[in-house]
């Protein structure tokens, strides 16, 4: 239960180190004892195991170790629970409220309190290892919640018939746009578009990139290809893009032009 190391001093007389474990109560040091004998539960060496609990406490007090109040509450426990056995059946010794102090009063108590320490210290091992299981589990984060905003001006009641049959037909005269699906192809000539753009930056030092006149004129693919050559051809340094709001045109200027304007 203790380890016990020999030492010398300067002075040639013997010194001992000695390193107790560490339980976490009263219940914990007995359930440690009673394992160590490996013997059933409802059999237990009751005055062997209280001389082991007394000689741990007394190994505590040699080291000047504070004793909970709890462990000496177990102590007398086991006294009296050996005592008990060991004298003729009589009257308690410990008449009211003293006995009500200690931890049990017979040894079918002792068993209980026992078994249901066990159950609860196997409970708290598997806790702790699901808790180290769970260290190792990293969860995605859901990402950002969805916003829906709502529009408090238009209110949803009270309508009548003839109000709802109203909104069903303006409904029926719109026409519905579907998202279309646009394949490009696997080469497109986009080489082809960057010589177009830098030899009309080349004539004029900058032009001016209407979005809406060129949804409408060009075809979506067209569109596509011009929007990702100009990315790249910012990317590369080779145009600034400007744009003052959103939708709005975009400005393609050189970066001689560009400096020129700030």
């Amino acid at each position: 239960m203790s380890t016990l190391k020999k030492f010398k001093n300067d002075n040639d007389k013997d010194r001992y180190c000695v390193k107790l474990p560490v339980f976490e109560g009263p219940f914990d040091l007995l359930f440690h004892l009673i394992n160590k004998e490996e013997v059933d539960i409802w059999e237990i060496p009751l005055a062997k195991i209280t001389e082991e609990y007394l000689q741990y406490l007394q190994s505590m007090q040699e080291l000047k170790i504070d004793l909970a109040g709890e462990f000496l509450v177990m102590a007398a426990s086991l006294l009296y629970l050996k005592s008990q056995m060991l004298l003729p059946q009589h009257p308690s010794f410990f008449p009211g409220e003293e006995e009500e102090a200690l931890f049990f009063g017979s040894k079918e108590e002792l068993v209980r309190c026992l078994l249901e320490y066990k159950r609860f210290k196997l409970i708290a091992i598997n806790l702790k290892e699901r808790e180290n299981q769970q260290k190792r589990i990293f969860l995605r984060s859901p990402g950002l919640q969805r916003v829906i905003i709502v529009n408090r001006q238009c209110s949803l009641y009270p309508h009548d018939l003839e109000s709802l049959k109203h909104a069903f037909q303006q409904l029926k005269k719109k026409k519905v746009k579907r998202t279309e699906m646009i394949s490009l192809p696997e080469e497109m000539p986009f080489n082809h578009k960057i010589r177009q753009i830098v030899a009309i930056l080349r004539k004029n030092s900058f032009f001016k990139y209407f979005l809406d006149d060129f949804l409408n004129k060009t075809e979506k693919k067209e569109i596509v290809l011009t929007f990702f050559v100009l990315l790249e051809l910012a990317k590369r340094g080779r145009v600034s893009l400007q744009q003052q709001n959103i939708f709005g045109e975009i400005c393609v200027l050189t970066p001689l032009e560009r400096a020129k304007k700030l």
